[in-house]
């Protein structure tokens, strides 16, 4: 990772190497760099290839320790979305950016739940954040809490 020039957080280097990661795979050196130096990327390749930790790779590595809903991560499915959480958390050790999905709410407390959310990365299917939609369209607080340290969208699966 460190020879594609993705400086890593020695926390998430440990992730990788504990989930034994130690070299990434052709489409991870294809597209982690570009994604690391915040360029916009459409990544496509087979499944299994490792597209996801291509993008959550430089994602973590660029975001804030600390620091609430920096990355949005769309997926199509909610089966997709719990697979994503455990591919982020599989690199968590000490320190490592967390990843937690959109929780549902009803619509009167969709504002306060989105505000709760505290992990670095926040992980919707497209109907989660389709219900958002309105409350981020009538709420100026809903839409600050996602708008005020977002930094990138992942949109995943697109072909779903």
């Amino acid at each position: 990772w460190e020879r594609l020039g993705v400086r890593l957080p020695a926390a998430l280097a440990r992730g990788l190497e504990s989930a034994g990661l130690r070299h990434p795979s052709a489409i991870q050196r294809a597209a982690a760099p570009r994604i690391f130096a915040g360029e916009s990327v459409a990544v496509h390749a087979e499944t299994g290839s490792g597209k996801t930790l291509a993008c959550l790779v430089p994602l973590l590595a660029r975001c804030r320790p600390g620091v609430p809903r920096q990355v949005l991560v769309v997926v199509p499915s909610h089966q997709l979305a719990l697979q994503t959480r455990d591919a982020a958390d599989a690199l968590r050790v000490d320190g490592v950016p967390t990843a937690e999905l959109l929780r549902p709410a009803r619509r009167a407390r969709r504002e306060a739940a989105l505000e709760e959310q505290r992990a670095e990365v926040l992980i919707a299917t497209g109907g989660q954040l389709a219900a958002l939609l309105p409350t981020l369209e009538s709420s100026a607080g809903a839409r600050a809490a996602l708008r005020a340290n977002l930094r990138a969208v992942v949109i995943d699966e697109v072909d779903e």
